[in-house]
């Protein structure tokens, strides 16, 4: 037998409740003014959404072009998520039509290429996150307009190098993030277009670096931090990375999983013309001291055994982890830390 769909009445006729249900599921949610619009299969941006919203995620739907014209009723935006769609291209005029626009996220769409036009009205942006796109090269200077911009995000994309631009600009940049890409060497002459800028954090881990060019970290203003997670530096490139750190800014430099299986005299040497504060080197298979370390962390390490000098001359180092890093140690005596005596531990983990 058939089976019919139950109706509703209201004023106008009747409709179908399968009917009311569908249309119902397509509407995005607003709540005071943020607009989530999120994973409704969209193809094109609403146009009766309430003009001072000041969010809209659009993520997770089917949009392939952002149309300008479509966001002139919107233009108290602050933050634009369009991530997870097919966008291939964008029109320089949409920043034209959102003047407060600090927030916007592209990630995980399909863009290729970026001209000098494409982010030139953008020029409120605090954050621009392009991440998991198809950008292979960065031609000329497509952000030079981001004068107020934060955080830059073009990690997990087919980049070859490092070099964004031509000129010196992203003067206020404090977070650079290009993990997974293709980077195998940092030039001076492709890092100086920061020489206004103070990084805190510059993220390069998982690339196949294989060259520190001299004065590579020198040519940026000033470096804070410092992430080669799961990068092949093994001992000879450590001791290159770090004789190029020497006299920098360095505070954070963190080389987990960085193929570090023994060390030399020479293989930090250059970190003691730093100020550094915060090293971690877990997942490596190894053990040098540096004067000014707060916070180790030497997780899942294969470390034989605890020699009484084997902290000597950490003297502020407040932190330290050794989970997981001596399958072997089953007894604890007054000996064993006494080479941290002299240290201001507040924490030492040996789960």
């Amino acid at each position: 037998m058939r089976q019919t769909l139950p109706c509703i009445y209201f004023w106008g006729g009747l409709l179908p409740f399968g009917m009311l249900c569908a249309s119902s599921t397509t509407k995005c949610t607003v709540t005071h003014e943020v607009a989530d619009c999120s994973h409704l299969k969209l193809t094109q941006v609403p146009d009766d959404l309430p003009t001072n919203i000041t969010v809209l995620n659009l993520t997770h739907n089917q949009l392939r072009r952002l149309p300008a014209s479509n966001f002139t009723r919107y233009s108290q935006l602050t933050s634009l998520d369009v991530g997870f769609n097919t966008i291939s291209k964008l029109e320089p005029e949409l920043c034209q039509k959102l003047p407060m626009l600090k927030v916007l996220n592209l990630q995980h769409n399909e863009l290729s290429q970026l001209s000098d036009k494409t982010f030139a009205f953008c020029t409120n942006l605090t954050e621009l996150h392009l991440m998991s796109n198809s950008i292979q090269k960065i031609k000329n200077n497509p952000f030079v307009k981001q004068k107020n911009l934060i955080t830059l995000d073009l990690s997990h994309n087919g980049l070859s190098s490092t070099k964004l631009g031509t000129q010196v600009q992203l003067e206020n940049l404090q977070e650079l993030l290009l993990s997974n890409n293709k980077i195998q060497a940092l030039k001076s002459e492709e890092l100086d277009i920061f020489a206004n800028s103070s990084l805190k954090k510059l993220e390069l881990s998982s690339n196949q670096i294989k060259e520190f060019s001299p004065g590579c970290f020198h040519a940026i203003g000033r470096l804070f931090g410092l992430f080669l997670n799961n990068v092949q530096l093994g001992p000879s490139l450590t001791e290159k990375l770090c004789l190029e750190l020497a006299n920098t800014s360095i505070r954070n430099l963190s080389l987990s999983n960085s193929q570090l299986s023994t060390t030399s005299n020479t293989t930090f040497l250059g970190l003691k013309w730093t100020n550094l504060t915060m090293l971690d080197l877990s997942y490596n298979n190894l053990n040098v001291w540096l004067k000014c370390l707060e916070h180790l962390n030497m997780e899942d390490n294969d470390i034989p055994g605890i020699k009484s000098n084997m902290f000597t001359g950490l003297i502020n180092l407040k932190y330290l982890s050794l989970s997981n890093s001596f399958s072997s140690l089953r007894t604890l005596t007054n000996e064993t830390f006494v080479s941290l005596a002299h240290s201001p531990l507040h924490i030492l983990n040996l789960t």
